[in-house]
Parts: C-alpha cells; sequence; structure tokens
C-alpha cells in the first residue's frame, strides 16, 4: 500500500506497518524493502551530543510534547537517550510489541508521523527482516512502560533515500520517541487443556518429533469453515487487528498432502491481510490453543487457487496460536 500523502501526521496500525520496514520510491509509489536499512548499534546519548538540544516532555501514558531547541540538528552518529524506565517484560528479537510512536524532521522540528492519533498502537514483529534494523537495535532490551527518544539520520534509519513518504531526505536527522505499550513472548508451543475432538472430523497426530500429520475422513468436505480446538490455551484471546504468531502445518483434503508448513509465522489477523478462513476462525482464540481448521475454497485462496492448492481444493490445517499483540 502506497502512502497517500507525502507528510503524514498520524498513522493507523496499518500505515505504521509501512514505517517500520525501508522503503524507496518507485514513482510516487512505497516499495517495502527488507533488511536494506544498515544496521546502528544503540548508544547512550551524552549532554553534549544532538540529543541535548531535544525536550520531550507530558505524561509517559498521553502523546509527548516534542521541541527541538536549536534546528537542524547536528547529528554524526544514533543517539539513544531512556525518558522513562519500563517495569515490564523485556523486548528480545524473538518478541511481539505494541509501540506508540512519533517521528520529528530534526531539520526542521516539524511532525513527520505519529501513531497516537489512531485507535490501536502500531505493532512490530522484532524477528521479521522486514522490520528496520535500527528499531530492532534500539528496541531490543527495552521493557514494557518504557519511553526512549533516538535520533539518527534518515539515510541509517530508513536507507539510502531516507524516507520521502515522511518529507524525510537522506540527510535529515529522524528524531524518534518509542513508548513500549506492550511485549508478547511467544510460546514454543501450544499448551493448555486437551480437548477432545467431535467424530468425523480429519484425525491430527503428533509423535512430538516433527510437523502434525493429519488423516482424512472418507467423507465429503464441509462447505464452510470449521473450527475444531485441540489444546484450550490459558493465554489473552485473539483480537481483530492484532499481529499473531503462529505455527501451521497445511494438508489438501482431497488428496491428503502436505502443501504448507512454518513453524513461526507472524500475520495481522481479523483485518483481510490473511485467509478470510483464518480471520474468521483465529479472532477469538486463546493464545496457547491448538486448532484444526478447514477451510473451503470460498474463505481461502477462492477459484483461482494458489501454488499446489487448486481452485476447488478444502485446505486443512493445524494452527497452534503461540503469541498474540
Amino acid at each position: 500500500m502506497a502512502f497517500r500523502q507525502h507528510r503524514s501526521r498520524q498513522a493507523s496500525s496499518a500505515v505504521v506497518s509501512h514505517l517500520l520496514r525501508c522503503v524507496t520510491t518507485v514513482s510516487l509509489t512505497v516499495v517495502a524493502l527488507a533488511g536494506c536499512g544498515p544496521t546502528a548499534p544503540a548508544q547512550v546519548a551524552t549532554q553534549a551530543g544532538a540529543l541535548a538540544q531535544v525536550a520531550v516532555t507530558g505524561d509517559a501514558t498521553k502523546e509527548p510534547t516534542v521541541t527541538i531547541a536549536s534546528a537542524p540538528l547536528t547529528v554524526t552518529g544514533v543517539e539513544k537517550r531512556i525518558l522513562t524506565a519500563g517495569s515490564g517484560p523485556a523486548l528480545q528479537k524473538s518478541d511481539l510489541a505494541a509501540v506508540q510512536l512519533q517521528v520529528h524532521n530534526g531539520t526542521n522540528g516539524s511532525l513527520a508521523m505519529s501513531t497516537w492519533g489512531g485507535r490501536t498502537p502500531g505493532r512490530i514483529d522484532m524477528s521479521s527482516p522486514g522490520t528496520l534494523p535500527i528499531l530492532i537495535d534500539q528496541l531490543e532490551g527495552a521493557r514494557q512502560g518504557e519511553r526512549l527518544l533516538f535520533v539518527a539520520l534518515s539515510s541509517e534509519a530508513f536507507g539510502p533515500e531516507g524516507n520521502p513518504p515522511l518529507g524525510l531526505e537522506p540527510t535529515d536527522p529522524a528524531v524518534f520517541v518509542i513508548d513500549v505499550v506492550g511485549v508478547s513472548k511467544p510460546l514454543p508451543a501450544a499448551t493448555g487443556v486437551v480437548v477432545a475432538p467431535r467424530p468425523g472430523l480429519p484425525t491430527v497426530l503428533m509423535d512430538g518429533t516433527g510437523p502434525p500429520r493429519v488423516r482424512m475422513p472418507q467423507t465429503s468436505a464441509p462447505e464452510s469453515t470449521l473450527s475444531q480446538p485441540l489444546v484450550s490455551g490459558r493465554g489473552q484471546k485473539v483480537v481483530a487487528g492484532q499481529l499473531v504468531r503462529v505455527a501451521y502445518t497445511g494438508y489438501l483434503w482431497a488428496s491428503g498432502k502436505r502443501f504448507a508448513a512454518d513453524s513461526s509465522l507472524t500475520t495481522p489477523i481479523g483485518t483481510s491481510q490473511s485467509l478470510p478462513g483464518w480471520d474468521r476462525a483465529l479472532v477469538g482464540q486463546s493464545v496457547g490453543s491448538r486448532l484444526l481448521l478447514v477451510v473451503p475454497p470460498a474463505e481461502g485462496y477462492g477459484p483461482q487457487g494458489k501454488g499446489d492448492v487448486g481452485g476447488t481444493d478444502t485446505m486443512v490445517f493445524v494452527i497452534d496460536v503461540l503469541a498474540a499483540i
């Protein structure tokens, strides 16, 4: 999705995902690139550095006011300062995070973007190669409840072209103020109360040494999405709009062939960015749950199919819900 305006003062959770990736421009279209930004080590700012010219005021639970006393800032590297210490869990590179974020242009002091005006915070997959390396570097070790401030040249933060959709040229300092409002640490596997499936469904076989195997019944596939809990998790319930981390294996009902598997997939849920059947079934499930999910073509890839999945294929998934934020 392209940014519609060159400078944006507010960003929804969906829009902020573009900020969290490296960007380049082709005509006026923003293209997400994986791993294009240089990795910059975290540094603590000194009073003689660029951050000595930046004041951040306001309650830690509300949108901050940022004042740059002397613009343009002179930036020679990445500088960082912790403004409010957090007391929650510390972010690691395998985690999911919810953040409120502002970016200011250190050349003229203007606000380039903010997530504070949206209904929900921005969400970051710390393990994704598409997340800006500088965000991973600066957020690693930050605790839930922490507010941090850091500055870098836009070329260091976003890549050699800076971020033109936010009005940030390569030589413009980018001033970030980030509040870590949530941390989700993925489970290694489903955990909770085992649930006996109702008769007539595909049989899931787990041997503990690899992905689950599925044996199909000698019946016709259902015409609508069917969800059967196999393990009832004890964690928070998944809400539409969240990022979820899952482990899953997919089979074809007709042939029993396994067509896909991933032990660590992160996807938005309930926002039409995943399979319709997944959106329908995963919202409301508890973290830690394991689901048997049967998805007909209409709520899967549709009549066009995808890869090994034909346009008439019903898919059968075994899904562990490992994290959500």
